[in-house]
């Protein structure tokens, strides 16, 4: 008999390539603060983070069905600034109600599944602040005032991923385990 599998997942929009260098121009603003930039590979913006799931190929089959929304996502990215993990460089998304809503049709269809979330899951409404972590900022920036740097880039998200995530020495290893299309 086969022992228990744990995983860390999430579920999230993909980055494109287009979208990337206007982010990644940021950088320039803040040298002195970041530690070290993320690697582009692992630009993404998380919908929901679901923690550490106990067998969660159980789950595959139903989770990765289409969810077509009635409007194709756009994500739309508005400034580059400190996030709320004050140790971090994210860029914002603007928190649009498409985007809210995608994020409460994902919520459904987990519900009715019956889907057991994992150790701190964000699963609250008011956890969901849309963003893309792009860098990790020095300890001592924490207590540094940093002005927010304008990015005006949008793209339309046509799939979610499901994304499995393990911790390595210098940041986490991203494995995407499967797409969801969002539209018809």
């Amino acid at each position: 008999m086969q022992g228990d599998t744990i995983e860390r997942l999430f579920v999230s929009l993909p980055v494109p390539e287009q979208a990337m260098e206007p982010i990644e121009r940021s950088f320039g603003q803040y040298p002195q603060y970041i530690e070290r930039a993320l690697p582009r590979e692992n630009w993404h913006l998380t919908l929901l983070f679901l923690g550490e799931i106990k067998n969660p190929t159980q789950y595959y089959g139903r989770l990765k069905l289409p969810l077509p929304q009635q409007f194709v996502p756009t994500v739309r990215i508005t400034h580059v600034g400190r996030g709320l993990n004050k140790h971090q460089l994210w860029a914002y998304a603007e928190p649009s109600g498409v985007l809210a809503n995608l994020r409460n049709d994902l919520m459904g269809r987990l519900k009715k599944m019956r889907f057991r979330f994992g150790e701190n899951a964000t699963i609250e409404e008011n956890d969901f602040v849309p963003h893309i972590t792009i860098a990790q900022l020095f300890p001592i920036a924490g207590g540094v005032g940093m002005a927010d740097f304008p990015v005006n880039v949008s793209w339309s998200a046509h799939q979610a991923q499901i994304v499995r995530s393990s911790p390595q020495p210098h940041g986490s290893r991203y494995e995407v385990q499967h797409a969801i299309s969002l539209t018809a």
